[in-house]
């Protein structure tokens, strides 16, 4: 049966959500992947930093395509990389952040 997901990750008990807090602090750039009207993937480069609550922040132009995407339906997901330097990019670490965005 599902359980309730913490409201953060710095929340949640164990090692996984401390790894996973501390990668997406160590970075500063991720894609961000949105969907548009049609149901299409867009995936782009993005700086963010974390708030107070591990919650990723950006600064988006109401220009860019991810940023009208998110205004029609706010669901998105941050891809952090922190593959650099693993002798596989498939073994390093990485972590998924997905939920709905608003504007702040």
């Amino acid at each position: 049966m599902p359980t309730e997901a913490p409201d953060s990750v710095r929340d949640a008990p164990g090692t996984a959500p401390r790894a996973a807090l501390g990668l997406a602090r160590s970075r500063d750039r991720g894609a961000l992947a949105t969907v548009d009207g049609a149901g299409w993937p867009h995936a782009s480069l993005v700086l963010y930093a974390l708030d107070e609550a591990a919650r990723p922040v950006m600064l988006l132009s109401d220009l860019a395509v991810h940023t009208k995407n998110l205004g029609a339906t706010g669901r998105a997901a941050l891809l952090v990389d922190g593959t650099g330097g693993a002798t596989s990019a498939l073994t390093g670490p990485r972590l998924t952040i997905a939920g709905t965005a608003s504007p702040t």
